[in-house]
């Protein structure tokens, strides 16, 4: 199969759920046959969100998903910040959202969140602006 295309959460999901057989094969053949997938952090963090609250997993199984996700062959993006959110979001226990923006604005020539949320004052080289 010669596919370049951006990946839904959909895929992605019924990809690591097998879970509806009118769906889980394509997905399946699409994340194994395509050349490029690629991975908006959008759609990592909607997965990460429905696993949560529509399936119940823990933090860990969440991470350890997204993680073999990101670690797909026919996976591209921002890969590596996507995954460094990841590993964020199990080290610190902060939420994913909040370890993405924490990821992106520590990469940038701001490394600061303007932020009540006290979560980010564990991030390590990153300031809170609070007032």
């Amino acid at each position: 199969m010669t596919l370049t295309a951006y990946v839904d959460t959909n895929v992605l999901l019924r990809y690591c759920l097998n879970d509806l057989p009118e769906h889980t094969p394509a997905a399946t053949r699409i994340v194994n046959e395509a050349d490029e997938l690629r991975l908006l952090p959008t759609i990592l963090l909607e997965v990460g969100h429905v696993l949560r609250s529509n399936y119940g997993f823990s933090r860990a199984c969440i991470a350890e998903t997204l993680l073999r996700i990101l670690a797909l062959p026919a996976i591209v993006g921002e890969v590596d910040a996507m995954a460094q959110a990841v590993r964020l979001h199990i080290e610190r226990s902060i939420d994913l959202e909040d370890a993405w923006l924490a990821v992106t604005a520590r990469s940038s020539n701001a490394p600061r969140v303007a932020t009540f949320d006290r979560d980010f004052d564990r991030i390590a080289g990153l300031e809170r602006v609070s007032s």
